[in-house]
């Protein structure tokens, strides 16, 4: 497998939405349908108010600021099924305020590395928002480039939360491309069970109290980003499987990550390390759950060993 070069030939690195907004859901608007719709060459596809109960299927993107995008407001009950986006710039979903409960299954979401936004994620969560499942999908390249200044943190994740966030399931969710992390995760009760994280500069970054599990996941190849017309790039930070920080002893809980029927691959001259971790005055905890494997990288040296029961949906 070789990354497409740049740009993406569907779409172009330096697009900047050239319409309007397209579908919006003004508060109190409840149990709707939308299905089988294309949607191109707009700002933000579908904007979410305080709504509940809608319902979205069979819908293409093409490029877009925003697929669909919440602004700090409550939509409860968002069921997105059977999606397929190519360029956005901004997010493919922004997932905020106390919004709860949503469900997006059967999806891929490829930002085309535009690079016009400063920056692209392809799952944004901000507030206290919670109760999220992804269920069988793909988010791929999401780019920021800082200018080209390679003394600078590039950002570009696949998936975040923030520390506000409570609940989130990513079941069968890959993520690949990414200038940042696969999987950036900062908020409580986070599960990635299944799925692919490959060729991104740290393929899961979790920075999370509490407890985060990790199931079922191929880990492979974490590396910067490299630009063919530029050579190896990447920014600042270094490329690793598993990025941790915890919280302070004075001020935080301990921080459980465990990781169980995993497998970790480097290879092709990939030297990548399993795990980077800030230890500095932090209560971290790695515990192998038992059923990983390792092809390529260096097994960890575990805080704990316990065999724990795979986590059921």
């Amino acid at each position: 497998y070789t990354d497409p070069p740049r740009p993406v030939s569907v779409t172009s690195p330096t697009f900047g939405p050239t319409g309007g907004n397209f579908i919006i859901l003004a508060d109190g608007v409840h149990d709707l349908t939308f299905r089988a719709i294309a949607i191109k060459h707009v700002a933000r596809a579908i904007t979410l108010g305080a709504v509940a109960d809608i319902e979205f299927g069979d819908i293409d993107f093409f490029n877009c600021q925003d697929f669909f995008y919440n602004s700090h407001k409550t939509a409860a009950r968002i069921h997105g099924h059977d999606l397929t986006g190519v360029g956005f710039s901004k997010s493919a979903i922004r997932f905020s305020g106390d919004s709860h409960d949503w469900l997006f299954e059967r999806f891929s979401f490829n930002s085309g590395r535009q690079i016009s936004d400063k920056f692209a994620m392809g799952l944004k969560s901000d507030d206290t928002a919670h109760n999220l499942v992804l269920l069988d999908g793909s988010f791929s390249y999401c780019t920021d480039v800082q200018s080209w200044d390679e003394s600078n943190y590039w950002n570009g994740d696949g998936v975040t939360s923030e520390r506000d966030n409570k609940n989130f399931t990513f079941d069968n969710v890959s993520t690949s491309g990414h200038t940042d992390g696969g999987f950036d995760l900062k908020g409580e009760g986070q599960v990635i069970r299944g799925g692919v994280t490959q060729r991104n500069k740290r393929n899961i970054r979790v920075w999370s109290a509490g407890t985060t599990v990790i199931d079922g996941v191929i880990s492979k190849n974490p590396q910067k980003y490299t630009d063919p017309s530029r050579g190896a790039l990447g920014g600042a930070g270094s490329a690793c499987h598993l990025w941790i920080k915890g919280e302070s002893l004075d001020t935080g809980p301990e921080h459980r990550i465990i990781v169980m029927n995993s497998t970790f691959i480097s290879d092709n001259g990939n030297t990548a390390p399993f795990q980077s971790r800030d230890t500095a005055n932090k209560r971290i905890v790695l515990v192998n759950g038992g059923g990983n494997q390792f092809v390529g990288v260096a097994e960890p040296v575990w805080d704990e060993v316990e065999r724990i029961a795979p986590v059921t949906p």
